[in-house]
This record gives C-alpha cells, sequence and structure tokens, in this order.
C-alpha cells in the first residue's frame, strides 16, 4: 500500500459498519473515536437514519460534531437541535410517491425535517421503534405520528427521504413505473437487502461528506471511511481512504483501498491500529 496520507477526519456509516449486530459502538471504536478527537481529527457519524432513529448512535460517540443524516440530505446538529443543510424531495414528487404508496400494502417511513412518519402503526418497524422509545432515555425519544392517522401535513412539511422497508427488486421496479418521468428526479439505492431508500436524485452519502467538508474544512484526500452497503458508494468514493468492514457487500469491499474486520470486532480501531500504527498511543 502507498504510503497514506496524514489523518484529518473520520466518517463512519453507522449500521453495519460502525454499530455491531447489538446496535451498539464497542468499546474499543468508542475509545478509538474519543483518541482521534484529543488528536485534533475529526470525527463524524453518516448514516442513511434520519435523525431520531440516530441520536442514541450518535450520542454514544458525541454530540460535539453534526452528523451526516438521511444519506447525506440532512445534516443534523444534535447539540443545537436543529438542521444545517437539507437536500430535500420535490414537494410534489414526494407527495406523487405517498399517494401511490397508499394504493399499495408496501410499508413505509416518511423522513422529514421534523422528525418521521410512520404508515402505519401495525407495520413492523413502528413496533420495533414503539417498544425501543419505552425503554430509551427520555433524551433519545421522539415522536412516532402515522400518516393513516392524519398526522403528516403535507404542505407543511418538507420531505427529506422515503423509506420503504420490506422492500426487493420487484417494488423498486414497481415504484418506478408508478412515478413515469418524475422518476428521474429520485435517487432510489438499497440501504439493506430489504431497505430502499429513495432520496432526490443528486442527493447522496457523498454530496454530505462534501457538505461537511464546506462547514469544517478538512481535506477529503486526508480522509477515512468506512462503509458496508450500497448507499456508501458514493461515501467511499468521495474520500482519499475508504475502508470496508469484513461483512461488506462484494462491490463496497472491491472499492476500498483497505478491508477491516467485521463490524462486531471493532472495524473502526482495527484499521487504524493496521493503516496508522501507533496513532492511537
Amino acid at each position: 500500500m502507498n504510503q497514506l496520507p496524514k489523518l484529518e477526519c473520520v466518517i463512519s456509516d453507522l449500521d453495519g459498519s460502525l454499530l455491531n449486530s447489538q446496535k451498539k459502538v464497542s468499546p474499543k471504536d468508542l475509545e478509538t473515536i474519543r483518541k482521534l478527537k484529543e488528536k485534533g481529527i475529526l470525527f463524524f457519524i453518516s448514516t442513511g437514519r434520519s435523525f431520531p432513529f440516530a441520536c442514541e448512535a450518535v450520542g454514544s460517540v458525541g454530540f460535539d460534531l453534526p452528523a451526516s443524516c438521511c444519506n447525506g440530505g440532512h445534516i443534523y446538529d444534535f447539540a443545537q437541535k436543529k438542521g444545517l443543510a437539507c437536500d430535500p424531495l420535490e414537494k410534489e414528487v414526494a407527495c406523487k410517491a405517498l399517494d401511490w404508496l397508499l394504493t399499495t400494502e408496501h410499508p413505509f417511513i416518511i423522513y422529514a425535517t421534523t422528525g418521521v412518519y410512520f404508515r402505519n402503526r401495525t407495520m413492523a418497524r413502528y413496533i420495533l421503534w414503539e417498544k425501543w422509545n419505552q425503554i430509551a432515555p427520555e433524551e433519545y425519544r421522539f415522536a412516532m405520528p402515522t400518516v393513516e392517522d392524519g398526522q403528516l401535513d403535507r404542505e407543511n412539511t418538507t420531505f427529506i427521504k422515503i423509506l420503504l422497508t420490506e422492500a426487493n427488486a420487484e417494488v423498486y421496479r414497481q415504484l418506478m413505473e408508478a412515478m413515469g418521468e418524475d422518476a428521474k428526479k429520485l435517487n432510489p439505492v438499497f440501504s439493506e437487502p430489504t431497505l430502499l431508500d429513495v432520496n432526490a436524485v443528486g442527493v447522496n452519502k457523498g454530496k454530505g461528506v462534501q457538505r461537511l467538508s464546506e462547514l469544517f474544512g478538512f481535506n477529503t484526500a486526508n480522509t477515512m471511511a468506512i462503509g458496508d452497503n450500497f448507499n456508501d458508494i458514493t461515501l467511499l468514493q468521495s474520500v482519499g481512504i475508504p475502508v470496508a468492514p469484513a461483512n461488506a457487500e462484494e462491490q463496497i469491499k472491491s472499492m476500498a483501498k483497505y478491508i477491516t474486520c467485521s463490524n462486531n470486532d471493532s472495524p473502526l480501531t482495527y484499521a487504524i491500529e493496521h493503516l496508522y500504527p501507533g496513532l492511537l498511543d
């Protein structure tokens, strides 16, 4: 491997990357993040999650820096509880997709600047997050309005992303067909095998990296990024040091300069120790 540049910044995906199978950041990686920050190296989260869903994970590494949420569509400052930048779906396009979804049985979640809106209370993701809300620390809990209960004010909502859960290639095809010419205004990508993320065209994690670079002045060529799935392609393309965990999709691993251990074995620490030996001493 060629000599690596001085490390200025680290950006990590959450699910499948920094988070283990228990959806936690390992103690080793938490300590590594603390040491990186002590050395003046910036650390950011880049996730497909909306800010309510990312709050606990981001909080575990510190609210001192904002996170790139919704696949780069929403740069959110958790400390100030406000968005710093937003690239929403066109209102008419989002409503067209929503109207089509409501003619189907597909479960979905709307990610907006004001929070998240579930299709209904019976969908699996609603039940999962409702249980989580009941036991989570109060500062991490969030409202759970539903579209079918009439709790989505379309006129005054800024739509950032539509997440189709329990999705597959056929659902993708149906959505694109239903959107017609407006399909060109969408950027749909699978973040997990059954999760289809629908952002506005041109919105992706790579653009989120550019936003963070503009806000905080780091050089993307001197930045390490870790990602495991298809929505991380532009994240890895946007930095000089792309890293993938061992559990990543094969296409993602083929893009990486380095393959670290799996997300269950402190992948950030392993990557830093092997690429920058002595840095954490």
